[in-house]
């Protein structure tokens, strides 16, 4: 398969929102290509991280150099080569600034992503960059291929604005170009859930909730929005309607260790413990070491039911996942304050 008869898509594993835990972080980096062993306080050190899955692609070709860009305002771009596990890491040296990761396949650019300055100290962006038939252009990487939108000559120019602007960090400008492109094609429901992480990274949970909404309304099966969703209804204490999306995608994907979590989360916030229980060792069970920090929600569960010997197991578990974390020392005063049976 030759590099002029295929397009490139990439898929970022969830709509807008980084996955990390200090334990994903830790399991990524320690082996990510060219990066350096880690000190006791690694749970306090801010990185970006991920992996890079190339999907499609014909395996008796030679194989593709992939590699990752890492810039921070101001500052030069960091790039390094993947091995063949795909993982990368960059440590932040600016956190409280944006920074962007670009994806290149043999030089060239297949992805990118703005890193916010209000997320987590720690946090994960996945690629998969997925070979296709076709040299036409594409939607802005932001869903798995599974929800494509098709191409709309009406708004390919203000896809290209979207796209310099992101390019650019130019938050405002890549909003204003969204914005025109569902008021040309209010159908595009890739564009709605774009929408939808901006307005959640901004605070703007009511325009979040609404773009979510329609995104999923036209496109029932939509399961990254609804897990989005999910999140934006947890973040306005909106219990029901977070229990509603989350089983909704739980119903889509039933592998899905996220809705899951999602679903565990809303229904402790709704004080229906034993579901939410149920929910989150669920999630648990799909991705044990990933949904590691569901422990700390049935830690503090048992805890506030006076359980502290369950709370105490939980909180063993998760430091049994995440070996470093900067409140290791309280979760162990309360281990050995209250014993696990």
């Amino acid at each position: 398969m030759k590099k002029k008869a295929f397009a490139i898509v990439v898929i970022l594993m969830s709509v807008g929102f980084a996955k990390s835990t200090n334990a994903q972080a830790l399991e990524i980096c320690s082996r990510a290509s060219g990066v350096p062993s880690f000190g006791e306080a690694w749970g306090a050190i801010p990185y970006v991280f991920g992996k890079v899955t190339l999907l499609g692609f014909d395996q008796d070709e030679k194989l593709l150099k992939v590699s990752v860009g890492y810039t921070e305002r101001g500052q030069p771009e960091k790039r390094v080569i993947l091995d063949k596990s795909g993982n990368y890491c960059f440590r932040r040296t600016r956190p409280d600034s944006a920074a962007t990761i670009v994806v290149y396949l043999d030089s060239t650019e297949v992805g990118r992503r703005q890193i916010s300055d209000l997320g987590a100290i720690q946090q994960r962006e996945d690629f998969d960059v997925r070979a296709h038939p076709g040299d036409g252009p594409s939607a802005p990487g932001v869903v798995s291929a599974k929800y494509q939108y098709p191409p709309n000559a009406k708004t390919a120019d203000l896809y290209r604005k979207a796209v310099d602007a992101e390019k650019a960090n130019d938050q405002d400008r890549l909003l204003d170009s969204l914005l025109k492109i569902v008021s040309v094609d209010p159908s595009d429901f890739t564009v709605w859930a774009k929408l939808g992480s901006i307005f959640f990274i901004k605070k703007s949970y009511a325009e979040s909730e609404d773009a979510f909404r329609k995104a999923i309304a036209l496109r029932p099966d939509f399961h990254p929005a609804m897990i989005s969703l999910g999140r934006v209804y947890l973040a306005q204490i909106k219990s029901n309607e977070a229990i509603a999306i989350a089983e909704k995608a739980v119903a889509s994907d039933g592998k899905s260790p996220r809705a899951y979590q999602i679903l565990g989360t809303a229904y402790l916030q709704a004080k229906k413990g034993s579901l939410g229980v149920d929910a989150l060792n669920k999630a648990l069970e799909l991705d044990p070491v990933g949904m590691a920090d569901s422990h700390l929600l049935l830690a503090t569960l048992y805890d506030r039911a006076g359980a502290k010997d369950l709370a105490s197991r939980e909180y063993k578990l998760f430091l049994n996942k995440v070996t470093e974390h900067p409140d290791r020392k309280k979760f162990e005063k309360y281990i050995k304050d209250n014993p696990a049976p």
